[in-house]
């Protein structure tokens, strides 16, 4: 949006505030530790992907690559991609807002609300399974869930 060379489109605000949103109902229910303790874990993920094709491997690194680094880059960029069209447009060259844009934002906030429940319930889940004091980002071994990575 600073690089449009013009004042930024009400879509382009409404996208940014929509992705604002977003951000937040992610950090409030993924909450990462690391600026005042340090990184001291490990993804869960990586430990499967591991335990799966042994670590240091050759399958372990093209899985990381592939299914941890690379495909959710990639679903960031091409997601963001129509979102670079809007920001970078300006107001000028910019459709004033319609019916399908209260569609659309009303459709991403109904899916941030429904994900916001899900974390939730997934928190409670947790701790019901490992006791109150539990470190979440460390918990593992519930025989109640199953994870499959392929």
């Amino acid at each position: 949006m600073a690089t449009a060379g013009d004042s930024p489109s009400a879509r382009a605000w409404c996208g940014l505030a929509a992705l604002a949103c977003w951000f937040v109902r992610y950090a409030v229910h993924q909450p990462w530790d690391g600026w005042t303790v340090g990184i001291r874990t490990e993804d869960w993920r990586y430990g499967e992907v591991a335990k799966v094709t042994g670590s240091g491997t050759f399958a372990f690194w093209l899985l990381s690559f592939t299914s941890l680094h690379q495909t959710p880059s990639l679903l960031v960029w091409f997601a963001l991609g129509a979102a670079h069209a809007v920001w970078s447009g300006g107001a000028t060259r910019a459709p004033p807002l319609g019916g399908w844009d209260v569609f659309a934002f009303g459709t991403l906030a109904l899916a941030i609300l429904v994900q916001a429940s899900a974390d939730g319930d997934l928190r409670s889940f947790r701790r019901r399974v490992y006791g109150a004091s539990a470190n979440l980002m460390t918990a593992s071994g519930s025989k109640q869930v199953y994870i499959f990575i392929y």
